[in-house]
């Protein structure tokens, strides 16, 4: 956010009721919003609609009875650095924190404002919470775990690319815990499977060209895409990148093949981020953030990208369409 932004939002803090949470039913409460990416790359983003979906769901209308005050880091720590604290300084009703990286950053700072976090992956690993059940801190939220996933992910793509010796995964080195769980259960599993792997990393927007140069020049049969949040903002890249170089790619989220890539496999990332308007207003009616378990996901869908399956030459076998959830011809 740049300065003269955030004085525009600092002036307005006096439009920001003092008063104590949920004793005030006229006055129209503020949920701060963080978001890991550039306002332009999260706007076009389903997850950000999905969000603003949520509220209307329950009834929370923006502009009408809540704001939502979104903020845009743009995968930089010197912005979390200077955004988190002058968000919570401001003492809005809700944090809400999108992804992990956003949930670090306001989890330092959010001192008793009530904290809730959307699509935080093992929230308990990264040290977000010490408990999915009743916490003493003011935090909660949706997870969307999806660890044990890995095994799964690269037997679905062995059932699909049954050639597959060499699988290149691409991870951002910049999210810490989730990169290195998804090397070591990633890397165990292609040892059952008689595969080699080898880490290619992304860590910005223009790094996906590079990585799968990288990649085709190893000898990659296919590419899995460790699910972190800055690589839902390039999905376009990833799939454009993965079919011009003929490879099979299994991902995290159907907004990835709904852009071309193969396959995905994991939560409902819609059903995630369309749930958060309800746990705000929970908390907006008077529950104590802390109090509120930690949901995790309840739905898992395989994707399956039928065109780009035939633009590949991959032959998808009855028996493999039976168990995939939905097919994006």
């Amino acid at each position: 956010m740049q300065r003269r932004e955030f004085i525009g939002l600092a002036g307005s803090a006096a439009a920001w009721p003092v008063v104590a949470r949920a004793q005030q039913p006229t006055r129209m409460p503020v949920v701060a919003v963080l978001w890991h990416g550039t306002r332009e790359k999260e706007l076009a983003n389903p997850y950000y609609h999905w969000v603003v979906q949520g509220f209307e769901d329950v009834g929370l209308k923006p502009g009408i009875n809540i704001h939502l005050d979104h903020q845009f880091a743009d995968e930089s720590d010197a912005q979390y650095r200077v955004l988190a604290p002058q968000m919570a300084a401001l003492k809005p009703d809700v944090l809400l924190a999108i992804a992990l990286p956003p949930t670090l950053a306001l989890k330092k700072v959010h001192g008793d404002v009530p904290l809730v976090f959307l699509g935080s992956l093992d929230p308990l690993t990264s040290g977000v919470v010490d408990s999915l059940a009743k916490r003493p801190e003011a935090i909660t939220g949706i997870t969307s775990m999806g660890y044990d996933l890995s095994s799964k992910r690269l037997q679905i793509l062995k059932d699909v690319v049954p050639a597959l010796s060499h699988m290149a995964l691409v991870v951002n080195p910049k999210t810490r815990a989730p990169t290195e769980n998804d090397i070591q259960k990633y890397g165990e599993a292609a040892k059952l499977l008689d595969v080699s792997v080898r880490v290619f990393e992304v860590d910005d927007f223009d790094g996906v060209s590079t990585a799968f140069a990288a990649i085709t020049e190893w000898g990659s049969d296919a590419v899995i895409i460790s699910q972190t949040p800055l690589f839902a903002l390039v999905r376009k890249e990833f799939a454009h990148a993965a079919l011009s170089s003929r490879l099979p790619m299994m991902t995290w989220s159907d907004t990835f093949v709904s852009s071309g890539a193969l396959m995905s496999y994991g939560s409902s990332l819609r059903e995630t981020f369309l749930a958060g308007g309800a746990l705000v207003k929970r908390i907006l009616m008077g529950e104590q953030a802390g109090d509120i378990p930690v949901l995790l996901p309840t739905k898992f869908e395989l994707v399956l990208n039928m065109k780009t399956a035939k633009a590949l030459g991959l032959t998808i076998t009855p028996q493999f369409l039976a168990i995939v959830d939905r097919v994006i011809d």
